[in-house]
């Protein structure tokens, strides 16, 4: 007697448990509740923007905001870190070939002065012979930078490779030589060993 009420509260406790997960999973299925009106939808978004500014000052709150995350970005940028740094930037082998490019004065870092030195002396007054002189220099200046930005990617490429041999370093050389042209202060990211520097 006992058995068969036990029995069978224990078969409608399981229709009920079956019918509310079927009941939820139902739910689940969809969305669950009606979908709002454009009045109470327009409402709902009223209540999330309460707490943010609007007209001229949320204007201003913006702009400010966004300048501060671009001077973060940027100083994140200036510093290397690999977050912030383009693609072409990003990875340990390229951090090496900047340091072994960085790390030694070579003639490319001035290659832009000489180039503006050369255009400024060309417009002044000077004797024939002395503007012949000045073209066959830079064009010495010009042969010899070809050489040891040539020399520098061949290098730059060999000892980034046995450092990481595991790691993909195509075109690395020429990203060091690159690099190499640039003026030291303006280089970006910017150089994080001194020349002279062992890396």
């Amino acid at each position: 007697m006992f058995t068969r009420r036990s029995s069978r509260t224990s078969t409608d406790a399981d229709a009920a448990a079956e019918a509310a997960a079927a009941a939820e999973a139902d739910q689940l299925a969809g969305k669950g509740r009606p979908t709002p009106s454009r009045k109470e939808a327009e409402a709902a978004r009223k209540e999330r923007l309460r707490g943010t500014p609007t007209g001229k000052a949320g204007v201003k709150a913006d702009r400010e905001a966004q300048r501060a995350e671009r001077a973060r970005r940027r100083a994140a940028l200036y510093a290397g870190d690999d977050r912030y740094l383009p693609a072409r930037d990003q990875g340990k082998p390229r951090k090496y070939a900047r340091d072994l490019v960085d790390s030694r004065r070579s003639a490319g870092e001035f290659m832009l002065p000489s180039v503006l030195a050369f255009l400024v002396l060309s417009f002044l007054p000077l004797p024939a012979s002395v503007k012949l002189t000045l073209i066959l220099c830079f064009y010495v200046y010009m042969l010899l930078l070809v050489g040891s930005v040539a020399l520098l990617a061949r290098r730059v490429g060999k000892q980034v490779s046995a450092k990481f041999p595991t790691e993909p370093t195509k075109g690395i050389g020429m990203y060091g030589a690159m690099r190499s042209m640039q003026i030291r202060r303006m280089r970006i990211p910017r150089p994080s060993v001194k020349a002279g520097d062992t890396v």
